[in-house]
């Protein structure tokens, strides 16, 4: 004959079902556990070596996305529902985000979201500021998406939380690919090497100076001094404020509004209409330097 459970048995009973539960809710979002995609969500899904963004643009559907092994996820990104597409977390910008009474995030250099290693900086900071703690060639930053961040958590870095909140891009000089484009940010355009800074040549140092597009003199960080330092007719003519002599092999500046140097037929009118005077040859032409 079976015993009926009693009451206070049943209670226990019940009530060890709700703590594992519970514990099995607050677990997940961890690489370890995986993670939870809910619906119309953004958030970030980490394996041992991968790192996504996956986005659920379904309004039907949460998904586990598992995360143990690499092969895991991988095998999700690779078979994943309709509604749902990805991206590599490295090629996302950098970003920002906070919440009120908690640590602000911020992504490192793999795209990753991470707390702020001071494990006291909250919301409230100048988001300029702020973006260029961790990237300094930003210059300017704009909303980005609302995503579900895994790693919030207190001062102290105590606790961990999950919250979907607003994002920020930190906009970077380096984004910007022509003069046009840097100038109009409000960034610096290096000609040599056609790179687009927040910064002036003369504030980097000799490890630097030539990777940022700029020229070292043996010791300090220039801008490209004149068009001369250009040594053969595709970078002469790639900087638009310069031109390519065939005559002499060498790049003029066209600032500087030359004649035509050719129609000087002695060095005294050549040089006087400040063109150079080849004396081998004897011929007027625009000035190397």
């Amino acid at each position: 004959m079976k015993k009926k459970m009693s009451k206070s048995k049943f209670l226990l009973f019940l009530a060890l079902l709700i703590l594992i539960f519970v514990g099995v809710v607050f677990a997940i979002d961890t690489t370890s556990t995986g993670f939870r995609l809910n619906k119309n969500t953004i958030m970030q899904v980490v394996s041992p070596s991968y790192c996504y963004q996956a986005t659920n643009t379904g309004s039907a559907n949460d998904y586990f996305v598992p995360t143990k092994t690499n092969a895991e996820l991988l095998s999700f990104v690779n078979n994943k529902p309709g509604d749902v597409t990805s991206a590599t977390c490295s090629s996302l910008p950098p970003r920002v985000a906070e919440w009120s009474g908690k640590v602000n995030q911020h992504t490192d250099s793999n795209g990753v979201w991470q707390t702020d290693p001071d494990c006291t900086t909250g919301a409230g900071q100048n988001l300029l500021t702020y973006c260029r703690k961790f990237n300094s060639e930003t210059i300017s930053y704009s909303a980005y998406a609302i995503e579900t961040i895994t790693k919030w958590t207190e001062r102290g870095c105590t606790g961990l939380y999950t919250s979907a909140k607003q994002s920020y891009k930190c906009i970077l000089c380096s984004e910007y690919s022509s003069q046009s484009t840097c100038d109009s940010a409000g960034c610096s355009w290096h000609y040599y090497g056609y790179a687009c800074s927040r910064f002036a040549c003369a504030s980097y140092g000799s490890g630097d100076c030539v990777n940022m597009g700029c020229y070292w003199d043996g010791s300090s960080c220039k801008n490209v001094p004149t068009c001369a330092y250009y040594y053969d007719s595709g970078d002469c003519t790639d900087d638009y404020n310069c031109g390519w002599d065939s005559y002499s092999y060498c790049c003029y500046d066209f600032t500087y509004d030359y004649p035509y140097c050719y129609s000087y037929y002695n060095s005294y009118d050549c040089t006087s209409h400040s063109c150079q005077w080849d004396s081998y040859v004897y011929t007027c032409h625009n000035p190397c330097y």
